[in-house]
This record gives structure tokens, sequence and C-alpha cells, in this order.
């Protein structure tokens, strides 16, 4: 059996967790329906000329399955300047939190144009530049 002191080392762990994994994201702003975008930062990798990160996208309202946050895994095209999702997950509290909805590939990820002076825009340009940038 666990010691009281395990169980509340336990509990302070996971407010730990989640602030390291929001310390670790870009805010990119909101969208029109006032939903918030971040891209972590600190698992992007890329292959050519294409970046892989994972975005996490704040609902101000839960969606049609009643989720109040997604993490979507992307890819980014830096050289064609496009973008498709190719992993999905959805959470009832916001930041990836309470419980887990949906977590499942996206069946034919289709690729999508990067508007100008879009959020998708910026995130793309961030990605690009993050991951190319020396270290």
């Amino acid at each position: 059996m666990f010691k009281p002191s395990v169980i509340a080392a336990m509990f302070l762990c996971v407010p730990l967790w989640a602030a390291a994994q929001m310390a670790n994201r870009e805010a990119f702003g909101v969208d029109e329906h006032n939903n918030a975008y971040y891209l972590e930062t600190d698992n992007m990798t890329r292959k050519g000329y294409v970046v892989y990160a994972w975005q996490q996208v704040n609902r101000l309202r839960e969606n049609e399955i009643n989720a109040r946050s997604t993490r979507e895994k992307i890819e980014f095209d830096c050289n064609f300047k496009k973008y498709r999702i190719m992993w999905s997950m959805a959470y009832t509290e916001q930041d990836g939190q309470g419980v887990q909805l949906l977590s499942e590939a996206v069946s034919n990820p289709s690729w999508r144009p990067i508007l100008p002076d879009s959020l998708s825009a910026k995130m793309l340009s961030f990605a690009c530049v993050h991951v190319f940038r020396p270290k």
C-alpha cells in the first residue's frame, strides 16, 4: 500500500508536469471564435523541408464532441507553404487536461494552403525558423 506522503508527492507532480508542458510552447493568438493556438517548441523535428510539430488549441466553448482542447500533430511544408494534420487528440479540459475523448490518425490527410497573415502562416514561419536555426 502507498504511504500518504507518496500519494501526496504524486499529486504534486501532476501540476508541475502540466506547467512544464505549458512552458514549452509558443502562443500564436486566437481565431474568430476566441480559440487560443499554441505550438509545442521542445519536440519539433524536420525531414528535408517538412517540419513536424504538435499544435495545441484551447477552445472557448466545447466543440461537437464536448472537447475544450485539442492536440494535433502537424506537418508544415516550409518550401511550398502548406500544412496538414496527421494525428488528433481531444480532451474535456483546456491544456490537454481532463478525460481524453479522442486519439486517432487522420484518414487521408490533405495538404492545406497557408493563407497570408493567418494564424497558420505565423505558425509555419515560427516552426520553419525554429528547427532550421543553429543550435
